[in-house]
């Protein structure tokens, strides 16, 4: 699952990468929760660091994720993988100078998750593999700052821009592999919000080389009602009754083609 959450990572890369962005790696604090639906009990969780990779760019980003940890309840150990997609566009609003401008944030995020965990080894009863994937639009606000320096120093030019996105979608699980009972699958609207921020060093000593250091925060929320019908797929907008999925932290440092 690794293996594949960063080959997905790097083969959608493109477009970020035809737009000056970085290659980033550090660690992401997570914390995510397999309680689908109206399940009074939480049935799985991951609640520690992963190691990430991506691209970042000021339109899109591209990342996959993978960390294991033991518990001291069942399944002792746990481990989760996943990728995520984020699409879109730019809408500049207000200029702020030559430099800069502040701009709406169009995206279309998607993302994936594979928790799996093994309660007793030998014992294929007491496994578990749950798949856990979602998508949404959003929308927010954002600024950039591009500030050149003296020529022929160090850096050319200092680059920073920042986003927070609230979006609304669905997401959907499937359990492969259940202690007792599997669940059914399921499909919830969900609400997100997201910020990422990034200050990059371009043209380091004359060169097309840069470097940056980035932040992002993510946060999602399921409704408890399943969606059961085609009208279901506006819970996102219209439920009522959300608990938190899933949220995380990831500092991360990079270079620049």
């Amino acid at each position: 699952m690794r293996l594949l959450a960063l080959a997905l990572s790097v083969a959608l890369a493109g477009p970020a990468l035809a737009q000056n962005s970085s290659m980033d790696v550090g660690p992401q604090a997570l914390d995510l929760r397999y309680q689908p639906g109206d399940a009074a009990a939480l049935l799985a969780a991951f609640d520690g660091t992963v190691t990430s990779v991506g691209f970042y760019g000021s339109t899109a980003a591209f990342s996959g994720f993978y960390g294991s940890q033991t518990t001291l309840t069942s399944p002792t150990g746990v481990s989760v993988g996943g990728f995520d997609v984020s699409l879109g566009g730019n809408v500049h609003v207000v200029p702020l100078g030559a430099r800069g401008s502040l701009y709406v944030p169009l995206r279309f995020q998607v993302g994936s998750r594979y928790l799996s965990g093994d309660g007793a080894p030998g014992d294929p009863t007491d496994d578990m593999a749950v798949l856990l994937g979602g998508a949404d639009l959003g929308t927010g606000l954002g600024a950039v700052l591009d500030v050149p320096l003296r020529e022929g120093g160090a850096v050319e030019r200092l680059h920073s821009y920042g986003t927070v996105v609230l979006g609304a979608g669905f997401s959907g699980d499937y359990a492969m592999s259940f202690p007792g009972d599997t669940p059914d699958p399921g499909a919830y609207g969900m609400r997100t919000a997201t910020v990422m921020l990034q200050s990059e060093a371009r043209g380091l000593f004359g060169s097309s080389v840069g470097a940056s250091l980035g932040y992002t925060f993510r946060a999602a929320q399921l409704d408890t009602e399943a969606i059961d019908s085609g009208a279901g797929v506006f819970n996102a907008f219209t439920g009522s009754n959300f608990r938190s999925a899933e949220t995380s932290h990831l500092i991360r440092v990079g270079l620049i083609f």
